[in-house]
């Protein structure tokens, strides 16, 4: 059973009058008693997901358990 759970994350920014998809159905899954790195290019998301994990920032679809 994983201790934290998101599942089809979709965020996305407005500009210009449109809105811009950052992310769309991203998920992942966290194990108790597991280490876990978040890596990736500059610009792919990382924060964003953090940032919608701990709902800082407002997610146009999915869910946290």
């Amino acid at each position: 059973m994983a201790l934290f759970q998101a599942e089809h994350i979709a965020v996305s920014y407005l500009r210009d009058g449109a809105q811009v998809p950052v992310l769309a159905d991203e998920g992942f899954s966290l194990e108790a008693g597991h280490l876990y790195d978040l890596v990736g290019p500059s610009g792919a998301g990382k924060s964003t997901m953090l940032r919608a994990c701990a709902l800082m920032l407002e997610r146009q679809a999915g869910e946290l358990y």
